[in-house]
């Protein structure tokens, strides 16, 4: 994953982005317990920043940006 490309999230976890796109903007620095060993990033969806960061697990790559 990098800044740009276009994801989906998991409808598990974000149920209220079903059918939704996000973008990546960047990747998130945080060192809290349940983010270590993945990486998090800062997600545009519907025009507005997420107010949380999103792990790398639940998203899946849509498009890619060159």
């Amino acid at each position: 994953m990098q800044v740009g490309d276009l994801v989906r999230l998991c409808m598990i976890s974000y149920p209220q982005y079903d059918g939704k796109l996000g973008i990546l903007i960047g990747r998130a620095s945080v060192d809290e317990a349940w983010i270590v060993g993945t990486t998090a990033w800062m997600v545009v969806i519907d025009g507005m920043l997420h107010p949380y960061v999103i792990r790398t697990n639940d998203m899946v790559v849509i498009s890619e940006s060159r």
